[in-house]
């Protein structure tokens, strides 16, 4: 055992059965979520599992759970009581001392930040943001920190692409391009996500009579504080509001009423 380990009061990790551990102290954990465990279980990954930490076991030779019931219930819905799991055992013997190693784990990790999330989700493969990823960079953008060309807000591509599609999140990027260039304050979530949007509901206009148009009124800071102003006067969702600017703005320099868009009404 390392002198850490010493130090830290836990030992080398155990392969205890799943009939062995059980939530001996509630009140030292949170509630178990099924729905979570089950979808756990239905991904399980066994290269994925890390370990469940625990207690040292009690006279009927119970270990209590720490951290990690919901991998655990999922182990138990996937393969049942007799499969064992690897476990790393507390020398902790009563519940306040389990909950507070469960608060020091579980306070203690820093959360991914988002943009982190999405470049490992890359590298692993997964599809959404994989195919996300190679239209910012189709567009000439790449995923990374405020900078030139660079866009940070990875929720608002991915949702973009979820509600609306690739094409309609391609577009979104090659307009903002088009309307400002590389300027970093233009690829903020509020302007992809209101750009999508409008974009969604009017695929078949003038592109660069809209880019002209937005640009020649907007920069992205103009329009964001448009935007502002809008929804303390009226109230509504951020990227509605944009999106009805960009309706106004670009019926403002049409003529016609046949040419004049309308929210609601796909064209």
């Amino acid at each position: 055992m390392t002198k850490l380990n010493q130090d830290r009061g836990f030992h080398d990790v155990a392969w205890i059965p799943v009939k062995n551990l059980s939530i001996v102290w509630a009140e030292a954990q949170r509630p178990l979520n099924e729905t979570h465990a089950q979808r756990i279980a239905d991904n399980l990954d066994p290269d994925m599992f890390g370990t469940i930490s625990v207690t040292k076991p009690n006279g009927k030779g119970i270990y209590h759970v720490i951290d990690g019931q919901h991998r655990l219930v999922a182990v138990q819905k996937k393969w049942g009581l007799e499969e064992k799991v690897p476990c790393q055992v507390f020398d902790a013997v009563d519940p306040a001392r389990a909950a507070q190693i469960f608060d020091h784990i579980n306070s203690g990790r820093r959360a991914l930040q988002p943009i982190e999330l999405f470049k490992v989700r890359v590298t692993a493969g997964n599809d959404l943001q994989v195919e996300v990823n190679k239209i910012v960079v189709k567009c000439g953008y790449f995923v990374g920190h405020r900078n030139a060309n660079s866009i940070q807000c990875v929720t608002a591509l991915e949702t973009v692409y979820q509600s609306y599609g690739p094409l309609v999140l391609e577009g979104t990027l090659r307009m903002i391009r088009k309307m400002w260039g590389e300027e970093n304050t233009a690829t903020g979530a509020l302007i992809i996500r209101g750009i999508g949007m409008f974009l969604s509901e009017f695929r078949h206009i003038d592109f660069e009579k809209f880019a002209q148009s937005i640009s020649s009124k907007y920069t992205p800071a103009r329009l964001l504080g448009a935007a502002k102003t809008a929804k303390e006067m009226a109230g509504g969702v951020g990227p509605a509001i944009v999106r009805d600017i960009l309706v106004a703005r670009y019926n403002s320099t049409v003529r016609g009423d046949k040419n004049k868009l309308r929210v609601g009404t796909k064209k």
